[in-house]
């Protein structure tokens, strides 16, 4: 598989300038030359602004090495939802196929720094807008793997697929600070095929939340053939999370206070994502 280091485009690793562009153009020279990996090398902090990945491409953030928020809240401009107040959006992609997000770094959403005060209902505005980002958010992509990166100090929701289809989400740690409100891990939003197993996720919210939105035909012209209506969402504390498990299991009700639960894998057959994950991004 070829590879592209981010910082032979010009990132740097210093944890203070902002390279988004130069991310951005590694993720799309390697689009164009047909796939590869994007490495985010090991050993250092780099700054970033919103972000879109490609088709075919795997960003792969290597051990000790940390992708992190600009604290810009200008350049938050693009938000999945009608509503303006519900989030915008730093690392994504729309349509997009046989993507993936892998390496054991680490994504820092720096949410606490998009906060006024510890006090969770003091954030900053922009012309009286809430610009907190979701960490991720992926809308209509098919074919996507997510394993063992760590997602931390998520600013609003962490992982939301929206309208996607075959999803694995495996071994990844989530740990916003619990300060945080709407710190959601996990939203699976009208998706097809998702399975998430062997995770541990921190929230004082919900740490997976599976729901149809009511704006879903904005994300994706796709018949999922659910209703928009359902919500089934489990808050506190999660290890060793299979998806079909939490089905079965989940709750409703807020309760961030939640002691450390523990749902055994589930052998289902049904939970199956295609295609061979083993070597991660899948072949295009």
């Amino acid at each position: 598989m070829p590879s592209f280091n981010i910082a032979d485009s010009g990132a740097v690793r210093d944890g203070k300038t902002d390279k988004a562009a130069a991310i951005q153009r590694i993720i799309d020279e390697c689009h164009a030359s047909g796939g590869g990996r994007v490495i985010v090398p090991a050993g250092g902090v780099f700054v970033t602004g919103p972000f879109k990945l490609k088709s075919c491409v795997e960003l792969n953030i290597e051990a000790s090495a940390t992708l992190r928020a600009s604290l810009d809240e200008s350049l938050y401009t693009e938000t999945p939802f009608n509503n303006w107040s519900e989030g915008w959006m730093w690392i994504s992609a729309k349509g997009a196929h046989h993507i993936a997000i892998m390496g054991t770094g680490t994504v820092d959403g720096r949410g606490t720094e998009f906060m006024d005060s510890e006090e969770p209902t003091h954030y900053k505005f922009v012309n009286g807008i809430d610009r907190r980002p979701h960490l991720l958010t992926l809308i209509g992509c098919n074919n996507v793997t997510i394993c063992e990166v760590t997602f931390a100090n998520a600013a609003y929701w962490c992982v939301h697929p929206a309208g996607c289809q075959d999803v694995l989400i495996q071994g990844v740690r989530i740990l916003p600070s619990l300060k945080v409100r709407n710190c959601d891990g996990i939203d699976i939003d009208h998706c097809r095929n998702v399975r998430i197993s062997n995770c541990y996720i921190e929230s004082a919210d919900d740490c997976i939340c599976i729901k149809n939105r009511r704006d879903s035909t904005r994300f994706v012209s796709m018949d999922t053939g659910y209703s928009r209506a359902p919500k089934v969402a489990m808050q506190g504390f999660i290890r060793n999370m299979d998806s079909w498990s939490a089905m079965k299991a989940s709750t409703q009700g807020a309760n961030s206070s939640a002691t450390p639960m523990k749902i055994p894998g589930s052998s289902s057959a049904d939970a199956r994502p295609t295609g061979d994950r083993s070597t991660g991004l899948l072949t295009c």
